[in-house]
């Protein structure tokens, strides 16, 4: 992801977060922060999971990256998680009915006999 001194600023400013807490969210130190908005229209430069742990910090407080700036995201997008927060359920045992499934007419039919030619 490319992302200029300007976007950092803006979305950072959309968020309504000033620079300390923001590098709180993203786990980043304050200096970082300052130097990566301070690139006002160039490519902010830094480790790329640096600039990830902004971006993602940015998004959880609801700012999006778009072509050449930044905006709020929609409410679909905030919240499809990423990773499912639970297992998902086990598939159901072979030999179990399904209540829900058609009766099988098959099932209670007694065996066909060949009758005597």
């Amino acid at each position: 992801m490319t992302i200029t001194g300007r976007q950092l600023r803006a979305a950072r400013a959309l968020a309504g977060l000033d620079q300390a807490e923001l590098a709180k969210r993203a786990q980043v130190s304050h200096s970082t922060l300052r130097r990566m908005e301070s690139c006002d229209e160039e490519i902010v430069s830094g480790h790329a999971t640096t600039i990830d742990k902004i971006a993602k910090a940015l998004k959880n407080s609801g700012v999006v990256f778009i072509e050449r700036g930044v905006q709020m995201a929609l409410q679909d997008e905030m919240s499809i998680p990423q990773d499912p927060p639970y297992p998902a359920p086990p598939p159901p045992h072979p030999h179990v009915p399904d209540p829900d499934a058609p009766p099988d007419p098959d099932e209670d039919e007694p065996p066909l006999v060949p009758l005597p030619s």
